[in-house]
């Protein structure tokens, strides 16, 4: 090995615009694609490719070689010893000729014109130092940005120069004036992972940057990297914070933006600024996850009073933080001292939050500092500031509205409250021509509830998943927001949901669905705006396993301490259990259902016997529904099989599509070909509404072979209200709270089936009970008035629980045809 730094000049002895920089260390897989991409720039006649081989061991130089024998407007140094990437980057800019220069990770990749578009920004503002654009993250190496979704922006935010001191702001990619280093020195080579954020400071500190999202590039994030390999960036990271995060320094960068500082007031004012910006900020790599540093955020407050000691707003904002840190005591002693004064409304308002954060922490989220005096934009709102060339996380989409909504950056209809209802599908896929027979169970509570909550005064407005293209829809009245809450969210989906929490219009916010990541970012912005929030959480088998073994829902946790209220679908149910175990306080409010017309006969429309049992089953989705069990596919339920070789006739009419999605959907197998097999099975496919209303009515038993949902199921919901009776396994946690049906174990389901069927008084019975169950708990103008109220924060509850004398008349009906827990044969 050589003792001295090899060096190969290019043949081309001219200046050049762009001098890119590429540190080579164990890239030999990724140094022809970033050789490639940087040929490919559309300025490439005039950039200079700068290759700084850091005694890598692979075999680059033979790349190298390959390309230094084609083109001229490459230089190669290999030095003796490994330097770090900074010292590199060092290296190969002393080297460079070009006017301006950038770093080129060998396994990162750009837009053709970035570089161009880059150094043209700096050409058009030469009082600019530095230019960076809009990133987006991958996984996979050696990916072009043509090749990537840009489903991950890396959030690069608006230029600020006093937010340098949470982050590091330009991304992988900027470009910057040689000259720069002139006035600022070269990258701090004593660091191995944060030397560009320490250049970002002090670049920040000596010029204007510009910010241009056009200019757009892909950056890769591997475990292998420095970033997430050890502590190194952690450690050095706070060694920034120790050395920067000074009073001087926070003036000069504030003076840099503009801010006014002759006096001590103005000072004050610069401080309590960057404290209110360190309590929440979003860092550009973490996919839309809020940063906070509160003890940076207390040092700006106390100066802020060193400065200005009369000023009530750096004290309110030190109330809060104690209030965060945990030093509750504390902060209530400082609020009561400042009920007078121009502060006193707020510190009146924290003490209220205070109190209620007693038993729901999570609300000290809501605690309202006096806003800054300097007026520049919110950490949130720099972030955001490019949100229109940044596609949505899932699938770009920028906000759609329902047939009647304004969108989500416009006030509901009629100046109505606006109640936000969130779900992550809305409304269904109609699945091309075929309509899904049965909308998600997610989907037609929020649609039962926003028709609900619409008649009822209120502007509902849905915050959901992204939808196809063929979705359905809005129905009237009901305003839709698509975000990509439920996948990654990304910043424009934050952005979106803050400025729907922080209108005035916005009065409450109901949550929905199972709990999830998508929590933290919802909860965190309605109680930032302190929006009355009522969580709704759809609880699983598996979710209850959890809790019941000492695991943790730690995003339903998180949920529990940030909402108002909490409601449960079921009684006794999985979500009721979960809630007990975790020691929430819920209210008992059902899913309600109005039938739809069922016109014409459904027998005859569909070809079915007119004097032949019907048992009916409707799914939506056939794989995930317990229908293959019904069909004997896995042999669990075995009910056909029992069925037919049982006394009696019957007929099944299976309403719902295959999916092509599991198993049971192979052509010639799974549930088509089971149901095919039998005569007496029909599958129908996917009906409208109406039809499966007409069946629901005209069906002899109702059969719900589902898993354990948080709710009763609509299907069973309806046929309840049309008299219908049903049957089914003990899977279904929420049914075991509901008249007009039978529990039967798996193995005992076709005996069941047949019991009733035997049984025409008890299946008339049970019709009667569970109509009346529906008329005195499940009608929508009655779940409504409980809903509103908790919305509201009224009182006035309706008691929505099984009337216990119809708990004990269905319990007789099934002991009856059940006996002691079995179906006599």
């Amino acid at each position: 090995m050589s003792d001295h730094l090899e060096a190969f000049l290019p043949s081309e002895d001219r200046n050049y615009l762009v001098s890119a920089i590429v540190s080579v260390y164990k890239a030999e897989r990724f140094l022809t694609g970033c050789l490639d991409d940087l040929l490919a720039q559309t300025i490439a006649d005039a950039i200079e490719i700068v290759i700084v081989d850091s005694c890598s061991p692979q075999n680059e130089r033979a790349i190298i070689d390959t390309y230094l024998a084609h083109h001229g407007n490459i230089t190669y140094l290999r030095t003796p010893q490994r330097e770090n990437v900074y010292a590199a980057w060092n290296r190969g800019a002393a080297a460079a000729r070009g006017k301006y220069l950038t770093n080129a990770n060998s396994d990162d990749r750009h837009h053709p014109a970035c570089l161009g578009l880059l150094a043209a920004a700096l050409e058009e503002r030469p009082d600019h130092v530095l230019a960076y654009g809009t990133s987006f993250t991958t996984g996979t190496e050696n990916e072009t940005l043509a090749e990537n979704d840009r489903s991950r922006p890396f959030l690069t935010p608006a230029p600020f120069a006093p937010a340098t001191l949470l982050y590091f702001p330009f991304g992988p990619q900027p470009v910057w004036r040689r000259d720069l280093h002139d006035r600022i020195g070269p990258f701090d080579a004593t660091y191995s992972a944060a030397g560009d954020w320490d250049f970002a400071i002090r670049a920040s500190l000596a010029g204007k940057v510009a910010h241009v999202p056009e200019a757009m590039g892909l950056y890769l994030a591997h475990q292998g990297a420095i970033t997430f390999r050890d502590d190194t960036m952690r450690k050095e990271n706070e060694r920034i914070r120790r050395f920067w995060r000074r009073a001087d320094v926070i003036e000069q960068l504030y003076a840099m933006a503009g801010a006014p500082l002759a006096t001590p007031e103005q000072q004050a004012d610069v401080h309590h600024d960057m404290g209110l910006r360190a309590l929440e900020f979003l860092t550009p790599w973490s996919d839309g996850a809020f940063g906070q540093d509160a003890d940076f955020a207390r040092r700006c407050f106390l100066h802020a009073l060193r400065l200005a000691p009369g000023r009530d707003a750096p004290r309110l904002s030190l109330a809060i933080v104690d209030a965060l840190r945990g030093d509750v005591q504390k902060a209530v002693t400082a609020l009561g001292e400042l009920r007078t004064g121009p502060c006193a409304a707020l510190a009146e308002r924290n003490l209220r939050v205070i109190a209620r954060a007693a038993s729901r922490p999570g609300h000290l989220l809501s605690l309202r500092h006096a806003p800054s005096p300097l007026g520049f934009p919110s950490q949130l709102s720099l972030a955001a500031a490019h949100v229109a060339d940044i596609p949505s996380a899932s699938t770009g989409s920028t906000g759609s509205t329902g047939s009647t909504g304004t969108g989500w950056d416009g006030a509901d209809r009629n100046g109505a409250p606006r109640v936000l209802l969130f779900g992550e599908s809305f409304p269904p896929d109609h699945g091309g021509a075929a309509p899904r027979t049965e909308k998600s169970g997610t989907a037609r509570h929020l649609e039962e509830l926003g028709a609900a909550l619409a008649q009822s005064g209120y502007a509902p407005h849905v915050v959901t998943g992204a939808r196809p293209d063929h979705a359905e829809p809005a129905p009237q009245d009901i305003a839709v927001t698509e975000t990509g809450l439920w996948a990654t969210p990304g910043l424009p989906d934050l952005y979106r949901l803050d400025r729907l929490a922080e209108s005035g219009a916005t009065c409450a916010a109901l949550l929905s669905g199972p709990p999830g990541a998508w929590l933290l970012p919802a909860c965190r912005l309605l109680r930032k705006h302190d929006v009355r929030t009522v969580l709704l959480p759809s609880i699983s088998t598996a979710d209850l396993a959890t809790v019941r073994q000492g695991g943790d829902l730690s995003y339903l946790r998180f949920a529990l301490a940030c909402a108002d209220e909490v409601v449960r679908g079921s009684e006794s149910g999985c979500d009721a259990q979960v809630l007990h175990l975790m020691g929430a306080t819920s209210h008992f409010v059902p899913r309600a259902v109005l039938p739809a017309p069922a016109p014409g006969d459904f027998r005859r429309q569909h070809g079915l016997a007119p004097d032949i049992p019907l048992l009916v089953a409707v799914f939506d989705s056939l794989p995930e529904s317990g229908l293959p069990d019904l069909l004997n596919v896995p042999k669990r339920l075995d009910a056909l099989h029992g069925l037919a070789h049982g006394d009696g006739q019957w007929q099944l009419a299976i309403i719902g599509g295959p999916t092509g999605d599991g198993p049971g959907d192979e052509p010639g197998g799974g549930v088509p070909g089971r149901a095919n097999a039998d005569s007496r099975v029909r599958l129908l496919g996917p009906l409208p509404r109406p039809q499966v209303q007409s069946a629901l009515r005209d069906a002899d038993i109702l059969l719900l072979p589902s898993g354990a949902e948080s709710a009763l199921p609509y299907a069973a919901l309806e046929a309840m209200a049309l008299g219908t009776p049903w049957i089914a396994t003990p899977r279904c946690t929420a049914l075991a709270d509901a008249a007009g049906g039978l529990i039967a174990e798996p193995e005992h389901f076709s005996q069941a089936i047949r019991a009733l069927l035997r049984d025409a008084d008890a299946a008339a019975a049970l019709g009667e009970l569970g109509a009346a169950h529906w008329d005195a708990c499940f009608r929508p103008e009655r779940c409504a008035q409980a809903l509103a109220a908790l919305l509201e924060g009224a009182g006035g509850m309706p008691d929505l629980r099984m009337p216990a004398s119809l708990r004990r008349a269905n319990a007789a009906v099934q002991a009856r045809l059940l006996g002691t827990g079995k179906p006599q044969a």
